[in-house]
């Protein structure tokens, strides 16, 4: 849930995230969730039962980031999961928009939801709904560019800069044209000797990169590749 790429493919796309946590916090790996006549997938936060993940076979993947667009404390009134939120996004067709216009978010941290919606030949809608604690702020994304996006929550501005700077020395290293297997090493690479910034990052109170999870829509299949670094196991489903 903190850090985040995307880049599109000649059919599809590839989301690759890594997630910082506490790594003493329970994690279930990745399974399918009936909803109705939506099947999910998704890793879930034994904790608070939701996920920062999740795909659909109804053709929506979703992704959440912790925080807007600052660093904010954690309120008593914050009693609503954001990893809920995500999976009440995925579970519809809804709108992104709509959805986002309509959920009230009163009692919920900010966040940063990323929504991807595709058939088998094109995506449809690529959407960035930032919630920031008191309004709502909604952005549509170009799905034939490269994006990163690291938490506001852990990484300040000038961290967020230097981590661009590393995603586009690696697109072009790759001449704009990264594999999936490509994306895993770069969101597994040693990019700084500065061990708290890194994409496999960890700090003092067990602070540090527990997995790292990706989506790739070949224009046909959609698979969700798990990669649990605390285990050192590896999962893979297809939808």
């Amino acid at each position: 849930m903190c850090t985040v790429t995307y880049t599109p493919q000649s059919k599809g796309f590839v989301l690759t995230s890594n997630r910082d946590e506490n790594s003493l916090r329970s994690t279930t790996a990745p399974q399918k969730y009936q909803f109705g006549g939506t099947t999910l997938c998704y890793p879930k936060d034994s904790l608070s039962n939701g996920s920062w993940i999740a795909m659909s076979n109804k053709g929506r993947v979703v992704c959440l980031l912790n925080g807007a667009f600052i660093s904010h404390e954690k309120k008593e009134f914050h009693t609503n999961s954001r990893g809920t939120v995500l999976l009440e996004s995925a579970k519809v067709n809804t709108d992104p928009f709509q959805l986002f216009s309509n959920d009230s978010l009163a009692n919920t941290e900010p966040f940063t939801l990323l929504t991807i919606d595709f058939n088998d030949h094109e995506i449809t809608c690529f959407s960035e709904l930032i919630w920031d604690g008191n309004d709502k702020h909604y952005r549509t994304l170009d799905p034939n560019e490269f994006y990163i996006w690291s938490s506001v929550t852990l990484y300040s501005n000038e961290n967020r800069k230097e981590r661009k700077v590393w995603f586009k020395k690696f697109l072009n290293a790759n001449c704009h044209n990264p594999s999936a297997a490509d994306l895993i090493q770069f969101h597994s690479k040693e990019h700084s000797v500065d061990s708290s910034v890194n994409l496999i990052m960890e700090r003092e109170g067990n602070l540090k990169t527990v997995s790292t999870t990706q989506i790739v829509h070949d224009g046909m299949t959609l698979k969700m590749n798990y990669f649990d670094l605390i285990e050192q196991t590896n999962y893979l489903i297809e939808l």
